[in-house]
Formats: C-alpha cells, structure tokens, sequence
C-alpha cells in the first residue's frame, strides 16, 4: 500500500519557506545600503543606524513574540508577520527620507522579522516532531540560509535591472499574495488541529510528556539569572555581532567598494549561504547522535580561529598595500 506523506513534513516546509521569504528579505539590506545612500544623499552611518535599530528590535521582540506564539498559536503570529512585513516591504517604496526608512524598516518590519523566525519555527518544530526533531530543527534553521542563498543575489540583480524601488515592490509582494496565503492557509501550531499526532509520538511518549510539563511561569529576570541561559546567551551574543552585525549588513557594500561587481558579489554571498545551509542540516542530523554541548563548543572555536585568520589576512593586505603605496609616492618618477 502507498504510504502517505505525515502533515509534519509538510508543517516543516512551510517553517522552512517562511523563513527563507521573511529572513531572506531581512538579510536582503545590505544590497539596498548603497542605493539608499545614493538615493537620499546620506552616508554609511546613518543607514548602518538604521540596521542597528532594526537588530535592536528584532532581539527585544523576541521573548514577546514566545508569548503571543503561547496565545494566538504559531499559525497567526507567524502567518501576520509575514503580511506585516511584505506591507512593509511595499510602503518601503513610498519613502523620501531615512527617518522613514526607520520607522518603517528599523521598527515596524522588524517586529515582523521577530516573529517569522526560529522562535515560531522551533515552536512548531518541537509540537510536530518527536522523533528526528533535531533534524527537523535543522532542516527548519537552514530556511534562512536559503533566503539569504536566493532573495540577496536575486535582490541585486533586480535593484541593478530595475532600480531600488522596484525591487522593494517585488519582494513586498511575493510576501503578500504568495506566502501569507500558503501559510496561513496550511500550517497549524499543533498536530490536534488537523486531528493527528506528531511525527513519532505513540501514546506512552504523550503521557509521560504531558505528565513533566511544568506550568511554572519563568520570567526574563530569572533567566539572566541563569547558569546555561547565560552561557547560550554569549555565545549567541557573538554570533550576532560578526554575522549579522559585519557579514550580513556590510559584506555587500564593502565588496561594492572594492570595485567588485554586482555578479561577483552575489555569487560570494551564495556561496556563503549554500555552506551556511550544508552546515545547518549537517548539525541537526548529528545533534541527533551528539553532544550539543561539545558540538557548540567546536563550532564556537572553528569561528573564533577563522575570524582570526581574516583579520591575519586583512592585516596583511592592508600592511603590503601600505608598502606599495609609499613606494610608488617615494619613487623620484
């Protein structure tokens, strides 16, 4: 007999085509900084502020966005924060000063960002998946890799084809009528809403779950207060500022700079997000079989030795094209 596809498997899918729709027009800033500058004849500080700010909001939305998932479920906070965001993304167009761009990118889209994350994602993930949850987890995680694969390239192609404006119209409305809908439509916060279980669940495993929930309330304080809490939160604290923070936002620019054409620039940033995506889902499968501890511990090294050999190697340029430099202003011709 055939045997049916488990509705977990498509909840994963649509996780996965969220992520990379809204996360992909997030990272999607660095391709707009230059044309942004051009635009309203402003610098890189003004428009890094603005990715500053939206950062801010997207890290301080998140724990509020855990309490809305808890009670509007998964499908509506994630769904509605697709649609704020690609209304957002179309507004976008109508701008004429950065200020506008803050509210409406820094603030208002970001809030949306916050709630199409791995913070719903992971939600839907834990409530659908008993078995292979971790590599769900991954599979789910690697979304945003993906968005950053597709939607950034994509994004300058169009920005140096069409221009800015468009683009943000394009992007705006992919969100709107195409992915608000889907999710909407067919994704639910938990396995009881379509009348099944989850992936793996058999009626021991639910009893014994149900029977260790807690119902304690933990506040944000008590967290901070919080042995492991803090020592995920620094390392994560970290990750933020060299990937988001410098690769993510500046990456673009920078290679714009360089002199680097559109073409090259894509295609390195597709580059990083196709490695980004292999590790995702490698890491998921083996957190199946590993110690995470350990596994974060390793990967949380392997960055800090390959931020180093970066800064060997920037350092070095920057000493030989200082050598160069003065020898050609020293030379007599």
């Amino acid at each position: 007999m055939r045997r049916s596809i488990h509705y977990a498997w498509i909840v994963l899918l649509l996780a996965f085509i969220s992520l990379l729709s809204a996360q992909g027009v997030r990272l999607s800033f660095s391709a707009f900084i230059t044309p942004w500058e051009d635009e309203f004849h402003t610098n890189r500080g003004v428009i890094s502020l603005i990715a500053f700010i939206s950062y801010a909001v997207f890290g301080l939305s998140q724990p509020y966005i855990g309490k809305l998932i808890d009670q509007y479920g998964v499908r509506n906070v994630l769904s509605f924060s697709v649609l704020l965001i690609g209304l957002t993304t179309i507004c976008t167009f109508f701008v004429n000063s950065p200020w506008q761009l803050m509210v409406l990118y820094g603030v208002v889209a970001s809030v949306g960002f916050g709630g199409a994350s791995n913070v719903a994602g992971s939600v839907v993930i834990a409530n659908w998946f008993v078995e292979k949850r971790d590599f769900a987890l991954g599979l789910m995680s690697a979304g945003t890799a993906a968005g950053q694969l597709l939607l950034v390239p994509f994004s300058l192609f169009l920005i140096e084809q069409f221009g800015w404006k468009h683009t943000v119209l394009l992007l705006g409305a992919f969100l709107t009528i195409i992915v608000f809908p889907l999710i909407f439509l067919f994704i639910r916060t938990s396995p009881s809403e379509k009348g099944t279980t989850a992936y793996g669940e058999v009626e021991n495993t639910k009893i014994e779950i149900k029977k260790n929930e807690s119902k304690e309330n933990v506040s944000i304080l008590k967290l901070f207060k919080t042995k492991r809490f803090l020592f995920l939160l620094l390392p994560f604290f970290v990750c933020g500022v060299t990937t988001s923070g410098l690769i993510d936002t500046h990456l673009i620019p920078f290679a714009q700079v360089c002199g680097f054409s559109p073409t090259l620039t894509g295609t390195a940033v597709s580059l990083l997000a196709a490695f980004n995506i292999l590790g995702t889902i490698v890491s998921g499968h083996l957190a199946d079989r590993l110690s995470c501890k350990n596994m974060l511990a390793f990967l949380y090294g392997a960055r800090a030795i390959s931020i180093a050999i970066l800064l060997i190697i920037v350092h070095e340029t920057s000493f030989f094209h200082f050598l160069y430099r003065n020898h050609f202003f020293n030379h007599p011709n």
